[in-house]
């Protein structure tokens, strides 16, 4: 009986016991590779090319035509690592930052996880706008949850970009709703470019939201509501635009004339 008792006690310590890890890879996992690999490429930029580290460092922003922030940088295999890490350890201004988080955009397409995990880390919204333009070239089941968090931002900037940036993306049209919602946003410019975003992927289900900007308070608005009714159901913006041919704003007026039957 002791034999058998202490067979059956070894058995069971030997047994391995069940552990719960939650899922697999773990969001924690996912989120770290990033920054991991980011790592790797620095150590490797500071061993082949020093030189490019230290331009990258010291590197200031000029205007460009346009008067944005933007940099001059050498041509580098590690440009994006250099760019991220200055982007994540520098402390400057958030104009700079912003700056930075654009050159980052191209990004989206070879590193997509960087600029993920760059986006959910920051806390900035004027930077978290400028990171939006690299979520245009993530997959969908990465960029649009995150495009569609900040179109519900505090921030009018970020609002506007997020609602840009779902134009852009090739599935932004899954976000039509969220784009329908912030039609009534109260920043015009917010506005405008949510009309725009549904015109591009041509929502069937919002034209109701965009007619009664027809009537809006801002030009741009009325012009980009009329445009994006063009181009998601012609007849019905035919059959809407007649008062508009006689529009304050010229470029209103104009659209209204080529679309009105």
């Amino acid at each position: 009986m002791h034999i058998i008792l202490l067979a059956m006690l070894s058995v069971a310590q030997a047994a391995p016991t069940e552990t719960r890890t939650g899922a697999e890879p773990s969001e924690q996992a996912q989120s770290s590779d990033w920054q991991a690999e980011l790592q790797v490429q620095l150590e490797q930029a500071r061993r082949d090319e020093p030189q490019a580290v230290t331009a990258f460092a010291q590197v200031q922003p000029i205007q460009n035509r346009a008067g944005q922030l933007t940099f001059m940088t050498p041509d580098s295999e590690y440009r994006f690592a250099l760019l991220a890490d200055r982007l994540l350890n520098g402390d400057e201004p958030g104009e700079i930052r912003s700056a930075l988080a654009r050159q980052l955009a191209p990004a989206g397409k070879t590193q997509p996880e960087l600029i993920v995990g760059l986006y959910e880390l920051e806390q900035d919204p004027l930077v978290r706008a400028s990171l939006l333009y690299g979520l245009r070239r993530v997959d969908a089941d990465r960029a649009l949850p995150l495009i569609a968090e900040s179109l519900q931002s505090d921030d009018n900037g970020e609002r506007f970009e997020a609602a840009q940036v779902a134009g852009m993306h090739a599935a932004g049209a899954q976000l039509g709703v969220e784009l329908s919602a912030v039609l009534s946003d109260l920043d015009p410019m917010v506005r405008q470019a949510a009309a725009n975003s549904l015109g591009v992927h041509r929502v069937a289900f919002s034209a109701g939201d965009l007619a009664p900007l027809l009537q809006d308070d801002s030009a741009s608005v009325r012009l980009a509501a009329l445009n994006a009714l063009d181009r998601i159901d012609p007849t019905q913006a035919a059959s809407l635009c007649a008062s508009m041919v006689n529009d304050d704003d010229p470029r209103v007026a104009r659209a209204a004339k080529r679309i009105a039957p």
